[in-house]
C-alpha cells in the first residue's frame, strides 16, 4: 500500500467512514456490497468511493502526510 493510500485509509477510519465535506458514508471496499447495504444504485456507490483529498494541493507544496490528507467521496473530490 502506498503512503497516500495508507494515509487515506487512516483518514477514512478517523472520520468514521464519512466524507470530510458532505459527511455522507463512503465506500472503501466493493461498491456492489456497499450499494446493497445502503439500498443505493451501483453508480451512486461509485460516486461515494473514498478518495484521498489534499487540504493543501500538491501543486501548492502540499505533502502526502497524514496531516494534509482527508478522506473525501469521489463526488466531492471532483467538484
Amino acid at each position: 500500500m502506498s503512503k497516500i493510500s495508507n494515509n487515506r485509509h487512516k483518514a477514512f477510519r478517523n472520520q468514521a467512514g464519512r466524507c470530510f465535506y458532505c459527511n455522507v458514508p463512503m465506500c472503501e471496499g466493493d461498491p456492489k456490497l456497499f450499494a446493497a447495504k445502503h439500498g443505493i444504485s451501483l453508480a451512486d456507490a461509485k460516486r461515494l468511493q473514498s478518495t484521498a483529498e489534499h487540504l493543501q494541493a500538491r501543486c501548492d507544496g502540499g505533502k502526502d502526510s497524514i496531516g494534509n490528507i482527508v478522506a473525501a467521496c469521489l463526488h466531492c473530490n471532483q467538484r
